[in-house]
């Protein structure tokens, strides 16, 4: 694998002063180079690689999804969370333990009841966990300790009634409970 010097060198060599990168950075298992300007980079991509002692590297264009996971959250879904201990019934402690299932629209929190539902948009139903644990620091005079609670969170679609608006209206299917 080339040093970033050996890539400067071998910018210097093919394309003289002109060409030079203005800065080269390692992003394992690649590299990434800045130009000056888009036109010194469109010169160079053109090129389709740069060789140098002992190595060839081929060249893309730099974007922002570059090696990178995409996931879809399109899936609408309600989640009710309980078990949640009334000193971290508050936003700041819920929202980052769902945060990297869902992106959340809507939070509304229960204290009384503890509590809290959500509505958002997540990968589907089964990307959401039945429970995650909440850890919460309690600093004293020797140092801290953790507290883990055992959060519950009961997820299901959400059905949204504008989904629908212009469905045929005999084609809808709606549920009835009875309480005998």
């Amino acid at each position: 694998m080339p040093k970033i010097q050996d890539i400067y060198r071998a910018f210097r060599h093919k394309y003289g002063i002109s060409g030079q990168p203005k800065k080269i950075w390692y992003f394992d298992p690649d590299f990434v180079i800045q130009f000056e300007s888009p036109e010194i980079r469109d010169m160079v991509l053109s090129d389709k690689s740069i060789e140098g002692l002992n190595f060839k590297c081929a060249l893309s264009m730099w974007s922002n999804d570059y090696r990178c996971q995409k996931i879809e959250w399109n899936t609408k879904v309600t989640i009710t969370m309980s078990r949640i201990p009334p000193q971290s019934c508050a936003k700041k402690w819920l929202k980052p333990l769902v945060a990297p299932f869902c992106d959340i629209r809507t939070f509304s929190i229960n204290e009384r009841k503890g509590t809290c539902t959500i509505t958002c948009f997540a990968q589907s139903v089964e990307s959401i966990p039945d429970h995650v644990n909440l850890g919460m620091s309690y600093p004293h005079e020797h140092g801290t300790n953790i507290k883990g609670f055992k959060i519950n969170m009961h997820t299901a679609p959400l059905y949204d009634p504008q989904d629908n608006e212009s469905a045929d209206p005999g084609k809808q299917i709606s549920s009835v409970r009875r309480n005998n």
